[in-house]
């Protein structure tokens, strides 16, 4: 069905990539390599430059693999509240892109200031809950869903519905290339 057998994932957190796995395995992906991808950028602000970094991730995941895989997760602000998501790329070998995003949440109101700090939400968390490490397991969505959802879950639908145009191809016709849509990325307004 899929002609996907491995891909590279362009993180080492490893709720990143267990999200991941579990998503590419829909697509006959059997074989997952992780990658040090760094972008310079601890806290990703709003979807723009969320889907950037990400793409930047799949791009350098990619090698010599099938399909690169790029997760980020970043901080929108609507109506004045914060909200995380994470946005995923996935790029194939002949230069196509797919972009998705995990379901969104809205953040504590006391996480902005932390942010105009130049703190990030993992940052955050660890404050509040006194927990170490909180953004490489379980997640500001385990803590603030009681366990319900995971930080793996969020990467899981990133990755999945960024996977939908390859993995229905008569419904989308020909995916953007990985060009195209870093043009078409640039020219949205700061969000």
């Amino acid at each position: 069905m899929y002609r996907y057998r491995d891909a590279g994932v362009g993180t080492l957190n490893p709720a990143k990539i267990r999200g991941a796995r579990r998503a590419l395995r829909h697509v006959g992906v059997v074989e997952v390599s992780a990658y040090r991808v760094v972008t310079g950028i601890e806290q990703p602000r709003g979807i723009r430059e969320t889907l950037l970094l990400a793409l930047r991730r799949a791009r350098e995941a990619l090698r010599d693999h099938d399909l690169g895989v790029g997760i980020e997760a970043g901080v929108v602000f609507i109506a004045g509240y914060p909200v995380d998501a994470e946005a995923a790329v996935v790029v194939t070998r002949e230069g196509y892109a797919g972009i998705g995003l995990s379901p969104g949440f809205p953040l504590p109101p006391g996480f902005a200031a932390y942010l105009r700090r130049g703190a990030t939400l993992g940052d955050y968390m660890e404050s509040v809950t006194g927990r170490p490490g909180i953004g490489r397991g379980l997640g500001a969505v385990g803590v603030l869903s009681r366990g319900l959802i995971s930080r793996s879950d969020l990467s899981y639908y990133a990755v999945l519905t960024a996977l939908f145009p390859f993995m229905n191809p008569g419904l989308y016709g020909e995916p953007v290339s990985m060009d195209s849509l870093e043009e078409i990325l640039k020219t949205l307004g700061v969000d």
